[in-house]
């Protein structure tokens, strides 16, 4: 499982290579944790200002090996 939290003015979303896109919104002092299933997936995420897509920031591609994301 993939323990995911957001606490900041901003969008997020965590990409899974099967097509599952999952959107967290968030504003300061509101935090949200989610569980997702992260094993044998592909996965990256992209971050911008709740008022701003076009400064979208994605990460690597990573996976999970127990724990420990590795790059893809």
């Amino acid at each position: 499982m993939l323990n995911t939290s957001l606490n900041q003015t901003c969008v997020a979303e965590l990409s899974r290579s099967d097509g599952l896109t999952y959107t967290f919104r968030a504003s300061w002092g509101a935090a949200k944790t989610t569980f997702l299933p992260d094993t044998g997936y592909t996965m990256w995420i992209c971050v911008w200002n709740a008022n701003n897509r076009s400064a979208e920031q994605c990460s690597a591609r990573f996976a999970m090996n127990g724990t420990t994301p590795t790059r893809q």
